[in-house]
């Protein structure tokens, strides 16, 4: 998961947004045993306590998730927004890396 963030946010804002979207990403994603979220503030647009770049990774090492993590999930998505319509992408590997297995003329 991947996003920007406002410039008015506060580095501790931005992090409890960043967790926040990872969890609500479950809701979409139960079977993915690993999210990682990536964010960055808006290009060109500094915040106002420094720029940043963080990180936050949720992992289950059995596969399922805590009942309370699916919770907190479906609360960040219904009363927040996060991932409620969701913007996905899907590659197939032949598409992303066409040379991968092919010989060149």
């Amino acid at each position: 998961m991947f996003f920007t963030y406002d410039s008015n946010s506060t580095l501790e804002q931005r992090r409890h947004e960043l967790l926040g979207r990872c969890f609500a990403s479950l809701c979409q994603f139960t079977a993915c045993s690993t999210v990682i979220g990536i964010a960055i503030n808006t290009p060109g647009s500094p915040p106002k306590d420094g720029s940043s770049m963080d990180l936050a990774i949720l992992h289950t090492d059995d596969g399922v998730w805590p009942a309370e993590f699916l919770e907190k999930a479906r609360f960040l998505r219904d009363e927040l927004g996060f991932f409620k319509k969701p913007n996905s992408t899907h590659m197939q590997e032949e598409d992303e890396y066409p040379m991968i297995g092919k010989k060149r003329a």
